[in-house]
């Protein structure tokens, strides 16, 4: 079973309208300019529909789409791609296709040895999902491992995006598979090609340790930090639907799990619940996001110390223009914290915002769909990435691509300075 997708239609600022009804929202400017680098295209080359995370190699954007491309899937398979950010240019590297290359819903990539690896969520020879690597100089595409390739796919099954390397090893998290079924934390070998499952969540009674996690991991002082979207142990997860979820650590050399915090422990899950993003250190705090609680169940930015256990609830989406439901983890610019909500701002169509981390502080900094047909892009749903001060990411729909989205558009690739 594949992670719940995110769709623009969980926000209530959003349903039922149009896109002239939500360009008609922009009657203020926010705080910045923002600049659509690429409008992705519906010419049956081109990538459709990004949602994951960029990255930066040497002054290109990589990427991957959830569609598009030459591969025969019903939208095509999905893409591999790069963007100059000097001159906008884009050029589509790998196209999803066949058999055991068919990956819908490819995740993020990650740069290691001149290749770029990554995942899907779906394909490979079971249909599991896969990890694959890809040489941009050779334009060589290799697939590394498939999931379910043991019994009862103990090894995990549906690998998230969002790769962690470090000294020739691969982490990341699958979001089915392992002992339970409820997700795994693996590695996987890069020179040797094993993948070696480090934890199988839902191994503690009533499954306190957590399950099904969704986001990528982080890695300080050799722990890994990550989240789970459901169980744990907070107080009030059974009036909620076991929706809360948990931050945990891991030990990678003991496969020792210890959980951190369990949300949906105070009434009505004001202090959050259900963390998709990716994990941010800084100074002995963690911090991150949930896709809802708060005070008015948006979603909320929160952080955690590690050395006191203590969770605060830095900023709860809802208010007036407001983004609501975050997605894709925060990055820290000039002692700021930035981030991507899928739905709300002026417009209705996501924004980004900042967070100072120290007074709790929230801005808008932009509101998507505050242009006429969403040509500056809509519904963000990945992380930004940050360039010597300017922030990149992508939109899933939006800009001059001619697709049959809700909204318009094929989706893009946007630039902005905070």
């Amino acid at each position: 079973m594949r992670p719940p997708k995110i769709s623009h239609a969980t926000g209530l600022l959003v349903i039922g309208l149009s896109v002239g009804t939500l360009a008609s929202f922009a009657s203020a400017a926010d705080a910045a300019t923002e600049t659509v680098v690429y409008s992705f295209q519906n010419n049956g080359k081109d990538g459709l529909l990004p949602e994951a995370n960029l990255i930066d190699v040497n002054g290109t954007l990589y990427g991957t789409t959830d569609a598009g491309g030459t591969g025969r899937c019903d939208n095509g398979c999905g893409t591999i791609f790069s963007v100059n950010v000097a001159t906008g240019a884009e050029t589509v590297l790998d196209s999803f296709s066949g058999v055991q290359r068919m990956a819908p819903h490819p995740g993020a990539l990650v740069a290691a040895k001149g290749k770029l690896f990554g995942t899907t969520q779906e394909g490979g020879h079971r249909d599991a999902g896969m990890i694959y690597s890809f040489n941009p100089k050779s334009d060589a595409f290799k697939q590394r491992y498939y999931y379910c390739n043991l019994y009862d796919c103990s090894d995990g099954e549906a690998p998230n995006p969002d790769l962690l390397y470090s000294k020739s090893t691969l982490y990341g998290t699958t979001y089915n598979g392992g002992k339970i079924g409820s997700g795994t934390v693996f590695s996987f070998d890069v020179k040797t090609g094993t993948e070696t499952v480090l934890y199988s969540f839902c191994g503690q009674q009533n499954c306190t340790d957590g399950a099904l996690p969704v986001g990528g991991l982080l890695r300080v002082k050799g722990i890994l930090y990550g989240t789970t979207i459901v169980y744990g142990s907070g107080t009030y997860c059974p009036s909620n639907n076991y929706l809360c979820g948990t931050v945990f650590s891991l030990d990678p050399a003991t496969g020792a799990e210890t959980v951190i915090y369990s949300f949906c422990d105070q009434q009505a899950c004001t202090d959050g619940a259900e963390p998709r993003g990716n994990l941010l250190y800084s100074k002995q705090v963690l911090y991150g996001t949930t896709f809802y609680g708060g005070t008015y169940n948006l979603g909320t930015v929160f952080s955690i110390d590690l050395s006191t256990g203590t969770e605060t609830v830095l900023h709860s989406f809802g208010g007036r223009h407001d983004g609501i439901y975050p997605v894709g983890g925060l990055i820290h610019v000039n002692a700021k914290l930035y981030g991507i909500t899928v739905n709300g701002g002026r417009a209705g169509g996501g924004t980004v915002y900042s967070i100072n981390p120290k007074t709790g502080a929230e801005r808008v900094v932009y509101s998507f769909c505050s242009q006429a047909g969403c040509a500056d892009g809509g519904f963000p749903q990945a992380g930004l990435l940050d360039v010597n001060g300017t922030l990149y990411g992508v939109t899933s729909e939006g800009g001059s691509g001619t697709c049959k989205t809700p909204y318009g558009g094929c989706g893009t690739v946007f630039s902005i300075i905070p």
